[in-house]
């Protein structure tokens, strides 16, 4: 049985995710209570990390409104995404 995907199956390098200006502004955005923006972006990819970016947010054991890159994060962001945390 074959089944449709709509998402990209490849592996995710932690640092260039979490790396991006989308997905800074979704950690930074739901750290600070701002409402989810469902269009703040006009391309998908961009859109996606933006949403990742605020659920890494809502799993983050780091208790900071914004997130500072490292390998730290990486490492966190790694783990809940093996958690199926973040898709």
């Amino acid at each position: 049985m074959m089944t449709d995907r709509n998402y990209s199956a490849k592996p995710r390098n932690g640092l260039k995710v979490i790396a991006t200006e989308p997905f800074q502004r979704g950690y930074s955005e739901f750290r600070t209570g701002i409402p989810l923006n469902y269009d703040a972006y006009l391309n998908a990819r961009d859109q996606t990390r933006y949403e990742r970016g605020r659920l890494f947010a809502q799993v983050d054991t780091v208790g900071k409104k914004k997130l500072r890159v490292s390998m730290e994060a990486v490492r966190r962001f790694n783990e809940a995404s093996v958690r199926k945390e973040i898709v």
